[in-house]
C-alpha cells in the first residue's frame, strides 16, 4: 500500500492510500482524513475500483472532503 501527499481542506488533512489488486489489476483506494488540532486518524474505504492510481488519488481527495462537508451518510468524522 502506498500512502499519497496530504492536501489540506478546511480544518484537515486528506490522503490516499492505494494499491493494485493483482488478480484484477484495477486500483484501489483508502481515505485518510485527520483533524489537524488531533492525531485522531480516520479511515473510510472506497468501494470503487479504477484503471489508474491517479483516479484513485483524485477520488478519494474528492471522497474525503464529501465526507467532512457532511455529504456521505454514514461516513462522519468523530468529534471526539
Amino acid at each position: 500500500m502506498e500512502q499519497i501527499g496530504h492536501v489540506s481542506y478546511k480544518d484537515f488533512l486528506i490522503w490516499a492510500d492505494s494499491w493494485l489488486r493483482s488478480e484484477s489489476k484495477k486500483w484501489r483506494g483508502r481515505v485518510n482524513i485527520v483533524r489537524k488540532k488531533r492525531n485522531i486518524i480516520e479511515h473510510f474505504d472506497i468501494e470503487n475500483t479504477f484503471g489508474t492510481k491517479q483516479e484513485v488519488i483524485d477520488h478519494s481527495i474528492e471522497y474525503g472532503r464529501m465526507i467532512i462537508d457532511g455529504k456521505i451518510p454514514g461516513s462522519l468524522i468523530k468529534d471526539t
